[in-house]
């Protein structure tokens, strides 16, 4: 079970504290309409990953596993649409070396704008959040900011 909150951020605000970010290429190979999503993922650096996610916006079933790059390529054939972004992770508690939680920043190559995702054990977890002052409208509820909704159809 995948549970997160997502806001769109503060731009002047956040840049200064992102570093080392990665490119991820990601392709859905269905749409949105079906009960359940297939996405494939290259997280750079020789990492690939196939996502099956069912419906909901904040909480929601996930099941991912880690594919070749073969098999990712081979999926490729079968993309509909793809979003690029470039993601990068801010330490939740720097002070604490024993807790490790990081706001996942996306930046998308095709939208003005930047996200901040940020997962969590529970739903009651999720709702107790209060998240930082650059994080200035939460889009958890809002469909449009699945990155679904924000890939590009692949020109076929």
């Amino acid at each position: 079970m995948e549970i997160e909150r997502k806001w769109l951020v503060d731009k002047e605000k956040i840049t200064p504290m992102l570093d080392h970010g990665f490119k991820v290429e990601q392709h859905y190979l269905n749409d949105i309409e079906d009960d359940w999503l297939i996405r494939v993922r290259d997280e750079g650096c020789g990492y690939y990953v196939l996502t099956l996610k069912g419906k909901g916006l904040m909480a929601r079933p996930e099941l991912e596993f880690e594919i070749t790059e073969k098999e990712y390529r081979d999926s490729l054939e079968y993309s509909k649409s793809c979003v690029l972004k470039t993601r990068f992770f801010i330490d939740l508690f720097p002070e604490d070396v024993n807790c490790e939680r990081w706001y996942e920043i996306d930046v998308f190559d095709d939208h003005d704008f930047i996200i901040c995702e940020l997962e969590f054990n529970t739903v009651e977890e999720a709702g107790e959040f209060n998240p930082p002052d650059w994080c200035l409208k939460e889009v958890t509820c809002d469909s449009t900011y699945q990155n679904i909704n924000l890939a590009r159809p692949n020109e076929n």
